[in-house]
């Protein structure tokens, strides 16, 4: 990419974003200016684009200044609209441990609660703006199985918004996302948890839990193709997943969409076992993945969407550096266009010495 198309590309993320006046007194850590920060006096303080510190506003009010101009892009979400999210996201939590307790102790899954979360809280939530955004920046690393099991429901649900399913086909859809680890209830927790690499036996075992979820739902009043999308979800297109190794076709759609949401949440979050990737690593695994072992227009579909929500956040690079994405390729997703807080172009693509570490 030449410097002019660089430059023009760096105004059209400009226009992407808007500023708007923010109070001091409202000022959050992450944000960032707007424009430049002058004192009374003419004074130089801190340049446009500048990640706001908890030592930045305490200088800040000591100046006795009023407000300052702040960057407001779809990737800068209101600390209230998280802060809300997230109070829905763990009211949620605490009726799936129940659930998944429930499961446990009695070998029975506790459908209508299960479709009730469905209807009222996740459904709903999916409208969320910002919503990929909103999952990365209140993961934790406790209860990893409800957690997984409620992104999937979510993430699920978006992929089939925007394939275009309604009503009570998505409702199921986000159900089976929901319940598609169900049977890992059956699994013994020690080898769930385990930090180090799985034996033969364990890994045999850990690979029943498809068929242990639909033998819990076989009898149940539920949609044929949630109980498949249950058995299939470990299922490739090449014939290489697990535990009938059925291919293309015999694949239900349910369970194409789930296994993509299931790949990108697993390399997503943090594990016991591994730290988490960030979601342009994991975009570039289901690249790779699209035409051999996925459905390349459900990884399509999902990409187009993560791409989008990434463009304007803020992320590290290997060097300590601060930026933010302007601009995300067709192949090497993971190595984007940043502009870093001093207002410097970085193509990743070209700086091979580069690499961007994480999302903050």
């Amino acid at each position: 990419m030449s410097e002019k198309e660089l430059k023009n590309l760096d105004n059209l993320s400009n226009g992407y974003t808007t500023k708007k006046l923010c109070r001091i007194d409202n000022l959050k850590t992450g944000m960032k200016l707007g424009k430049d920060v002058v004192s009374i006096d003419s004074s130089f303080l801190l340049a446009e684009g500048t990640t706001i510190t908890r030592a930045h506003i305490k200088h800040l009010k000591a100046l006795k200044l009023n407000s300052v101009y702040v960057v407001d892009s779809p990737c800068c979400r209101s600390e209230q609209a998280l802060s809300n999210f997230e109070k829905k996201y763990e009211k949620i939590m605490v009726s799936l441990k129940l659930a998944f307790e429930h499961v446990r102790i009695f070998n029975e899954v506790p459908l209508a609660q299960m479709q009730e979360l469905v209807d009222f809280s996740i459904n709903p939530m999916i409208e969320t703006r910002g919503i990929l955004e909103c999952l990365r920046k209140i993961q934790k690393q406790d209860c990893y199985t409800y957690r997984h099991s409620l992104n999937v429901a979510i993430i699920a649900g978006i992929i089939g918004k925007w394939c275009k399913y309604q009503g009570r086909e998505l409702a199921d859809l986000i159900l089976a996302g929901l319940l598609h680890d169900i049977g890992k209830v059956q699994v013994p927790v020690y080898i769930l948890n385990k930090p180090a690499r799985l034996t033969d036996g364990e890994m045999q075992e850990i690979r029943k839990h498809p068929e242990y979820g639909y033998k819990l739902l076989k009898e149940l009043a539920v949609p044929q193709k949630v109980k498949m999308a249950v058995l299939q979800h470990h299922e490739r297109k090449d014939g290489s997943g697990y535990p009938k190794g059925r291919t293309g076709q015999e694949i239900c759609d349910y369970a194409a969409i789930i296994a993509v949401a299931d790949v990108y949440d697993a390399m997503t979050t943090t594990r016991v076992y591994r730290s988490k990737q960030t979601p342009l690593l994991a975009a570039e695994v289901l690249l790779e993945q699209m035409y051999s072992q996925l459905d390349p227009y459900v990884c399509n579909t999902f990409l187009t969407y993560l791409k989008n929500s990434c463009i304007g956040a803020s992320v590290r690079l290997s060097d300590g550096q601060l930026a933010w994405i302007i601009h995300i390729g067709q192949q090497k997703v993971c190595r984007p266009i940043v502009r870093t807080a001093d207002g410097q172009l970085i193509n990743l693509e070209l700086q091979r010495n580069l690499e961007l570490l994480e999302f903050i």
